[in-house]
This record gives C-alpha cells, sequence and structure tokens, in this order.
C-alpha cells in the first residue's frame, strides 16, 4: 500500500494591494481582476491533479484563491490560521516599496530594521499551535 502523500504549493493570486504596492501581511486583502482570472488558471491546472483536499490560511485572499480556483469541484478547502504567511506586524497595510518614515504617519513609521523588528512583527512565528 502506497502511503506516500504528495504536497503541493501555490501562492494566492493577485491581490488589490500587490498592484498598489500594498505589504499586505496578514490582513485579510482582496484579489484583483487579474488575480481573479489567476485564479481561475490555477483550477484549469489543478483541479485534475486528483487532489484529496486543499488546505488554506484563513485570510480572505487565500481562501477567495481557492473559491475560485476548485469551484465546482468537490474537493474539500480547508482554512487553518496556522499557514498564513509572514505577519509584519504595524507594518501590515504599509507602503512595500517606500519605507522611508516620512513617507509614512507618525503611527506608522517603522523601527530599525534589523536585527529589531517592527512592534507587534512575528514573522512566522508566533502562529497559533
Amino acid at each position: 500500500m502506497d502511503r506516500r502523500v504528495d504536497i503541493v504549493y501555490e501562492t494566492p493570486s493577485i491581490t488589490e494591494d500587490n498592484e498598489n504596492g500594498i505589504a499586505t501581511g496578514w490582513l485579510p486583502g482582496r484579489l484583483s481582476a487579474a488575480g481573479r482570472r489567476v485564479a481561475a488558471e490555477l483550477g484549469d491546472r489543478r483541479r485534475h491533479d486528483n487532489l484529496a483536499a486543499v488546505f488554506v490560511s484563513d485570510l480572505h485572499r487565500v481562501v477567495e484563491t481557492a473559491q475560485i480556483a476548485f469551484a465546482g469541484t468537490t474537493i474539500p478547502i480547508r482554512q487553518d490560521p496556522r499557514l498564513r504567511g509572514c505577519d509584519y506586524g504595524e507594518l501590515n497595510g504599509c507602503p512595500r516599496d517606500h519605507p522611508c518614515p516620512r513617507m509614512l504617519p507618525a503611527h506608522r513609521r517603522p523601527v530599525p530594521r534589523w536585527p529589531e523588528l517592527p512592534p507587534g512583527h512575528r514573522g512566522h512565528q508566533g502562529l497559533p499551535p
């Protein structure tokens, strides 16, 4: 009996934040029109791969990607907050290409980048067990 488990990893599709240069982090995010198209293409590539299940984080943009990709199939989509990506703390939702503090409101200014992390930053650590 074959007990092998194959895991396929895909990233969430293109969001409005991606297109606007925003670092979404742990904010929900929404797919853009292009992102919805790419999510449908993901489904076209993967829906016939005999997947047993699709596991996603609980962030809206990720769930939306999976729902579009696997719409009309019987493949279960399971949400798990432990699958979230990087948490940028207070920098969630800030411009990703303009880290200059002068460009951010005072309450959103980053602290020194390395080795210290921004307030509330947990990266991939600190996720619920």
